[in-house]
């Protein structure tokens, strides 16, 4: 099966970075217990919070200019129904699963814990919502 190369080029310098901040972390770090480390002042816990950080926020503008450029709105004029029951599968069925690890690691659901449910249900069918209208699950299933 052949990976056409914009899957394989990310990948592979995704792949060579991990690996790069892997081995750094491994070998150059001072260890200040189980969980954390740094490396030439950069704590690990704030290294990835930045990753994290810079690929979500990236990725998120980046999907709001390609769903307004693009607007690939012909699956959800032709298919509403559906469209809409998948952004709501789309945005709960995370939230379910996170629902889950909240009440087996603390043993109670909080109205805290609601309120953060609902907004991660709106974060992922936005998500859902952005790559419809980005042109990217067109690009997924038909290619």
């Amino acid at each position: 099966m052949f990976i056409s190369n914009d899957i394989l080029i990310p990948s592979l310098v995704g792949l060579g970075l991990g690996v790069l901040i892997a081995f750094l972390f491994t070998h150059y770090a001072n260890v200040g217990n189980s969980y954390n480390a740094t490396i030439f002042g950069i704590n690990s816990n704030s290294l990835v919070t930045g990753m994290v950080l810079f690929i979500l926020i990236g990725g998120i503008i980046s999907l709001i200019g390609l769903s307004t450029i693009i607007r690939d709105t012909e699956y959800i004029v032709n298919n509403p129904f559906k469209f809409i029951l998948e952004t709501l599968l789309m945005g709960l069925l995370p939230a379910i699963a996170v629902l889950y690890v909240f009440y087996a690691r603390s043993g109670k659901i909080t109205n805290t814990d609601n309120i953060e449910l609902l907004v991660l249900a709106l974060k992922f069918a936005g998500l859902h919502v952005l790559l419809q209208l980005s042109g990217y699950y067109r690009y997924i299933f038909t290619t």
